[in-house]
């Protein structure tokens, strides 16, 4: 990470270097009442911004400007360069309700550094909205010709934690939807680890997972589990779940199940699962589920032990 950002402070400086020959064009559009000064104009874009205006914020913009954002969002590369690419980026920023608060302000002739808290509906929605940033701006003959904006470490390492929870659910959703309810053997050799540690049945490795699952969908053909109160932290994800079927007479013979069990419809475990997570794959999984319902609809004759 540091590499990177060591990167973007080279990128940043030769911007700056490159754009202070960046010609002006008199045919720009000007604001109604103008900002004049580097400061002034920096807040005027972005009280614009904040306010849905995106025509006002442009056009305190050079035609050629050059905008660079790092880490780069997921639909550019980061290098944001002439005012309509600038125009395009800032119109989708305020359509996912993105909002920039300036702080910190410092200018040296026509540069212009800052800092700055940037609140969007990606970084609402995994928690860790507002998000810092460190900028600069360099501004000429009233318009700005390069600006950066360098989310800062502790931003990005809690952008990065979230964005790895939100894939460790994701992995455990296709858990459930694809390999339980889909019975799809590739998505468990794609998300389960070869040598994944199964604390429910002490018999470890995907193949044996995937053996499980097999017998139990043979058995209950319409297996179908539900799963909610999901929540993740740091590499566990934890969920409550139920499993329902109507039995179809096709468990082996070890299982015992008796043929008039055939055509119910049980409840084949519920409970509570824990998945942990390594490297995109789970690992290992354990947890406690209540079977004794299943087992008495099934036709099991529950008798209590005998000391």
């Amino acid at each position: 990470m540091r590499k990177h950002l060591m990167s973007a402070g080279v990128l940043i400086l030769v911007a700056m270097l490159l754009f202070m020959s960046v010609p002006i064009s008199a045919q720009d559009a000007q604001p109604a009442t103008p900002a004049t000064d580097p400061e002034s104009i920096l807040s005027a874009i972005y009280e614009a911004i904040n306010a849905g205006d995106v025509e006002t914020a442009i056009a305190y913009y050079d035609e050629n400007a050059v905008q660079v954002l790092l880490p780069a969002p997921p639909d550019n590369d980061g290098a944001l360069e002439g005012a309509e690419q600038i125009r395009e980026w800032r119109e989708a920023f305020v359509g996912r309700n993105g909002a920039l608060e300036l702080s910190n302000m410092q200018t040296s002739g026509d540069t212009v550094l800052f800092d700055a808290q940037v609140t969007e509906d990606v970084f609402t929605h995994f928690g860790v909205a507002p998000l810092e940033f460190s900028g600069v701006a360099v501004v000429r003959d009233g318009k700005v010709v390069a600006e950066s904006l360098v989310m800062k470490d502790r931003s990005q390492a809690a952008l990065g934690a979230a964005i790895a929870l939100e894939g460790n659910r994701e992995l455990a959703r296709r858990f459930y939807d694809e390999i339980w309810n889909e019975g799809n053997m590739d998505t468990a050799d794609e998300i389960i680890a070869s040598d994944f540690i199964d604390g429910f049945t002490g018999n470890d490795g995907v193949d044996s997972l995937k053996e499980i699952v097999t017998i139990l969908r043979a058995a209950y053909p319409d297996l179908n589990i539900e799963y909610e109160d999901m929540v993740a932290e740091d590499d566990v994800v934890v969920v409550r779940v139920k499993a329902t079927g109507t039995y179809g007479g096709g468990a082996p013979d070890f299982l015992g199940i008796p043929d008039s069990a055939i055509g119910k419809n049980v409840v084949v475990f519920s409970g509570v699962d824990y998945a942990r997570f390594e490297d995109g794959q789970m690992v290992e999984g354990w947890g406690v589920h209540d079977d004794l319902l299943s087992l008495k609809e099934l036709g099991y004759e529950v008798v209590p032990p005998t000391e």
